[in-house]
């Protein structure tokens, strides 16, 4: 791992422990500076501001779910509701509100391309429209799922909300994963 993202991955650690503690409102750059004893300059050649590391603690999130494919399986979207249980109030205060980007839309529209680039695998960049369709409803599905858990406190048992994604998948994209779990 190179020096910077490992600067990155302090600060989003930081990010996330501080939001643990106290509302994502109240974390400032200098709190995070002052809990990373680092430089002032050191986060600002990293981000341009709080914002920018939200979004980059977001795109680590989504990063690591395609690295490790846990959208195929029951066990990986056990592991992503995991990892959010975990930064509980992270994750509620971007579900609830909308900072600069809209974490359901990011999240939707991430979900849908990561179901294209998959499939894109087996068709050959060829997707069939009917294809493409069923994975935009069931994204759209199984996002409002997510985020309506998410934004309830996660009150309700996650092992109900990765069941019920897995088993509401359309039957033409569970058919097609088969081909590409790993």
């Amino acid at each position: 791992m190179s020096i910077s993202k490992a600067t990155k991955n302090m600060f989003k650690n930081t990010l996330l422990e501080l939001s643990k503690r106290q509302p994502l409102h109240k974390i400032t750059v200098k709190t995070i500076i002052d809990h990373t004893n680092t430089a002032k300059q050191t986060f600002y050649n990293h981000f341009k501001d709080k914002y920018d590391l939200i979004n980059f603690v977001l795109l680590d999130f989504v990063e690591n779910i395609e690295n490790t494919h846990a959208m195929y399986t029951y066990e990986g979207i056990m592991a992503t509701l995991n990892y959010c249980e975990a930064n509980q109030n992270f994750f509620t205060t971007i579900a609830r509100e909308n900072y600069q980007n809209n974490f359901k839309e990011f999240y939707r529209e991430w979900c849908e391309n990561y179901y294209i680039k998959a499939f894109q695998q087996i068709f050959n960049d060829n997707i069939p429209n009917f294809l493409l369709v069923a994975i935009s409803f069931y994204c759209y599905g199984a996002v409002g799922i997510f985020i309506d858990w998410i934004k309830d406190d996660m009150k309700t048992p996650k092992e109900l909300i990765a069941s019920t994604i897995v088993n509401c998948r359309p039957a033409l994209i569970a058919k097609y994963l088969l081909l590409l779990t790993p």
